[in-house]
């Protein structure tokens, strides 16, 4: 078990050895567990999201869609 991604929303954890990513709700505390093909596309969106935050030079890591709405 991996801590991918953590903020006030969302907590993201991979599973290596099943090739899997869940992704967990907090405000509800409900998850979903993402595998195989779609797992590695998730990975991969979600390294571009914290790059871009990164480079902007942003401090928050929730995406600003997503800022002060329930997403």
């Amino acid at each position: 078990m991996h801590i991918m991604f953590n903020n006030p929303l969302v907590y993201v954890v991979e599973y290596a050895g099943l090739e899997a990513v869940e992704v967990i709700d907090k405000r509800i505390g409900r998850g979903a567990l993402i595998r195989d093909d779609a797992a590695r596309r998730f990975r991969e969106e979600l390294k571009e999201l914290v790059t871009t935050t990164k480079r902007s030079g942003r401090k928050s890591s929730t995406p600003s869609w997503c800022r002060g709405r329930r997403c």
